[in-house]
């Protein structure tokens, strides 16, 4: 799924975010706002947003993340949103940080 980011004031697309099943029980999920619209909370409600619907459609299902390590803002909304820093990852021999937000399950 990707989605395209803009603003309710006009219909420019400031961005994206989407995500996808890595795994029976993981959704990645991922977003980009464009350069010149930084640094004005877009992000940090386009994450905010998607996470809410993903946890209403697939609750059992932990979110994760990978951010590449020069991204500290994109690490910082996540750590807001109460994703965990799990460490490195290596994707494409491209080092990223893994990020996790678990499900809520319940204790057996």
């Amino acid at each position: 799924m990707a989605l395209a980011i803009y603003r309710h004031r006009d219909p420019t697309i400031i961005g994206a975010c989407g995500a996808f099943e890595t795994g029976d029980t993981e959704i990645e999920i991922f977003y980009l706002v464009f350069e010149a619209h930084r640094g004005r909370g877009y992000a940090t409600s386009a994450a905010t947003a998607l996470i809410g619907h993903l946890r209403s459609a697939h609750p059992d299902h932990d979110l994760a993340a990978c951010i590449a390590p020069e991204h500290v803002r994109s690490n910082r909304i996540l750590e807001e949103l109460d994703f965990i820093d799990r460490g490195p990852r290596t994707v494409n021999e491209k080092p990223f940080r893994y990020l996790v937000r678990a499900a809520e399950r319940p204790r057996s």
